[in-house]
Parts: C-alpha cells; sequence; structure tokens
C-alpha cells in the first residue's frame, strides 16, 4: 500500500495472464496498454510444469507465443473416459487408491479440480455447479478444506484453486455442459496447476474436437 501512495517513488507490480481470464471480467491487457509505465511481457519460459504436462497445454494455448518448456520429462498424463457419474466417482476411488495406498504419494499433494463452479462458493458464477462437493469415493472423502486425515482429499472448483499448484493434479468432470470457448480457458489454467502428474477424467459424452485432442477414438 506504500507504493501506492508515493506517487513519486512507489512501484506498483501487477501481473496477469490473458490465456487464463476464467472470471467473467473485463480483459486486462487492452485496459492497461494505455497506463503511463505499463509494460507487457511474454511468458516466455515455463518451469511449472513437466515436458508431458507442456505437451496437453499447448493445444489449449490462446497466446501469440508458445513458452519454452524447462520442466523434466515427467510422466504422461493419463487420460481416462467415464460414461456416467457413477463411473466418474469410480475412476477417482481408482485413481486415489493407486496413488495414496500403492505409490504412498501423500494426500497433501494431491487436489481433484472440477472445470464446474462450486456450489457453495461460486454461486455466482455461470455453467453447471459441481458433483464432486463433499464426495465419498471408496474411503476417501473430497474436501473443500486443506485435508486433516490421510483419508481426506482437497477438491476444489477451478475457480477456487486458481493461483495454486500441487505436485498431481486429478481434473474431472470434462463434459459437454460447458461452452467449448469457455471451456478452453478453463482447462488450461486447470492443467497448468499440476507440477509433477495429470489425470483428465473427460466425458463420453463432451464435444468431438475435445475427445480429439485427448485421444478419443
Amino acid at each position: 500500500m506504500w507504493c501506492l501512495s508515493d506517487s513519486t517513488n512507489g512501484v506498483f507490480y501487477a501481473f496477469g495472464d490473458e490465456n487464463q481470464c476464467i472470471f467473467p471480467a473485463p480483459r486486462t491487457q487492452p485496459a492497461l496498454s494505455g497506463t503511463q509505465g505499463f509494460i507487457e511481457y511474454y511468458l516466455s519460459i515455463n518451469c511449472r510444469n513437466t515436458q508431458a504436462i507442456a505437451q496437453v497445454l499447448d493445444p489449449f494455448y490462446g497466446g501469440a507465443r508458445l513458452p519454452e518448456h524447462k520442466g523434466p520429462l515427467g510422466r504422461p498424463v493419463e487420460v481416462r473416459f467415464y460414461k456416467d457419474f457413477a463411473a466418474l466417482r469410480e475412476q477417482i476411488r481408482q485413481i486415489l487408491y493407486q496413488l495414496v495406498s500403492v505409490e504412498h504419494v501423500s494426500n497433501e499433494d494431491i487436489a481433484v479440480l472440477s472445470v464446474r463452479r462450486s456450489p457453495r462458493t461460486d454461486e455466482n458464477l455461470p455453467g453447471p455447479p459441481s458433483e464432486l462437493v463433499d464426495l465419498h469415493v471408496g474411503n476417501f472423502h473430497l474436501t473443500t478444506r486443506p485435508p486433516q486425515t490421510q483419508t481426506q482429499i482437497l477438491a476444489r472448483s477451478i475457480y477456487s484453486f486458481k493461483g495454486l499448484e500441487r505436485p498431481v493434479i486429478i481434473l474431472a468432470e470434462i463434459d459437454d455442459q460447458i461452452p467449448a470457448t469457455q471451456l478452453t480457458t478453463l482447462l488450461y489454467t486447470a492443467m497448468s496447476r499440476a507440477k509433477l502428474h495429470l489425470f483428465l477424467l473427460v466425458s463420453e459424452s463432451a464435444e468431438p474436437d475435445l475427445k480429439s485432442k485427448f485421444g478419443w477414438s
């Protein structure tokens, strides 16, 4: 706040990403481009994601130039298709069991994200509500709060998880309930939250163009 009050010596830095405009608001770059001292930088290097995740991200990137990916090779992104909600629930259970019980990944390193809005915290946002809130899948409990036990897994909408990251992201409820133009930005933002391993759970009812991007044949 001191920087804002000192009009002579104060320096204020504001960072934005036009590829992650998921909230219904004016785009920042056109509004700021006429501001004195405004300098636009491009993200030239991606250090967060593995190269395997970055390759899946690239088709959803809307910028003029793709960043160079400097992360490790990483594990392949796992894409699974589901027919209905019961099948989605079972897919989440299987993945969590494999990660936590077999591979011994800490539950605190995992987040289940949805491209749908939360019915509790995102009620003023467009689109259908997520069905993952407080869901029990096998021995695991999906919770919007930080996990307090080893069987609790953080589950959020991408709207409330934007700006955060986890080593492992399970992205669910990718379906045809969200317009394609909006879904592209939501997917890019959500997938870029994963540092090391990314799971994508895609509905068989999703648009053919979207399914083809994820290897549907």
